[in-house]
């Protein structure tokens, strides 16, 4: 079991109620944000082999989420968490969460739980997600039904972001 240091309750000053679980459209201006890169977060490798079982540490975070309301925080900025080739920021798979990340049993239900966890304690989630390339790794790239989802460069190769081969541009 991990062990969370203790911290007074909301240590940062009270938001206004409208900024705690409002339905209103600009509910962000008054948030208070904690960020969590959740590869990092988690110590997962930086490597997607595609061939290694999903580690399920996900479920690493969920108990961080009381610690991350009495810090006062009304959102969480989280991601990447897709399934990519590095560091998440190389998309390989829109539909998954990261393998690093997910359980081998119901690859998508520790997320699940932890955006629950996040809504019963109040907190709402902002998802950090990558469509303006992808990995070169991602099915898409081979798929010549796909082929309209890239930029191309006069050669008729993808055209990438920063330059990056690997990184073709959507």
């Amino acid at each position: 079991e991990q062990h969370i240091p203790a911290l007074p309750e909301n240590i940062l000053p009270e938001l206004p109620k409208a900024a705690r679980m409002s339905n209103a459209s600009d509910w962000y201006r008054d948030a208070a944000f904690y960020h969590i890169y959740p590869l990092g977060f988690c110590g997962e490798n930086r490597y997607n082999d595609f061939t290694s079982q999903p580690s399920g540490k996900i479920r690493k975070i969920i108990p961080y989420v009381r610690h991350i309301k009495n810090l006062g925080a009304t959102a969480v900025y989280f991601g990447p968490f897709f399934e990519s080739t590095r560091h998440g920021y190389d998309t390989a798979d829109y539909y998954h969460v990261d393998p690093h990340l997910s359980d081998p049993k119901d690859p998508d239900g520790y997320f699940a739980s932890f955006v629950e966890k996040l809504h019963e304690n109040g907190i709402r989630l902002i998802l950090d997600g990558v469509f303006n390339h992808c990995s070169i790794d991602n099915a898409w790239t081979k798929d010549p039904a796909k082929a309209g989802y890239f930029v191309y460069d006069e050669k008729g190769g993808f055209q990438t972001w920063w330059g990056i081969p690997t990184l073709p541009k959507l």
